[in-house]
């Protein structure tokens, strides 16, 4: 049960950071848009390592201020499995003929679909760039979370 609570406790703190790096990338994205360069692999390059630290930033944030939580891994094991399902989902809606669910999930999950909005095409490279940053968000996340704990137990040694 205590492994329970902890997983849907980092999931649940996960899921308001998510929100938060939202409303960020959002008014970020209003004033200065995220284009589609002619030079595709330097975009997707860019548009993975970014969630690496934009998701390593929500990660290290919540080692810092929720001391009582050991781990995140469950917790972002969690919310990264809801993210790649709901795409496989939106894309299997969207493949029948509703758009709508596409551009509900792309709001969603704002911080990492704003870089592949304006992408020429959606195929199977597009997909798989989309997934790797995916993969990159959950990494981001316990790295950061490690880190953070990292700093925090080289701090607690000194103090002795």
């Amino acid at each position: 049960m205590k492994r329970f609570k902890e997983t849907l406790y980092g999931f649940i703190l996960i899921l308001y950071g998510q929100f938060l790096l939202i409303g960020l990338m959002m008014l970020w994205t209003n004033f200065l848009p995220i284009l589609w360069n002619q030079s595709i692999w330097l975009h997707v390059g860019l548009a993975i390592v970014i969630p690496l630290l934009l998701y390593g930033v929500i990660g290290f944030v919540i080692a810092r201020f929720i001391r009582n939580l050991p781990t995140i891994k469950a917790g972002a094991i969690l919310f990264w499995a809801i993210v790649a399902l709901f795409f496989l989902v939106a894309l299997m809606l969207e493949s029948r003929g509703n758009a709508s669910m596409l551009s509900l999930y792309t709001i969603a999950n704002y911080p990492i679909n704003a870089f592949y909005r304006n992408a020429s095409e959606y195929g199977w490279s597009t997909g798989i760039a989309l997934f790797a940053s995916i993969i990159m968000g959950y990494v981001g996340i316990c790295k950061g979370f490690e880190l953070q704990r990292r700093i925090l137990r080289s701090r607690e040694g000194k103090k002795r």
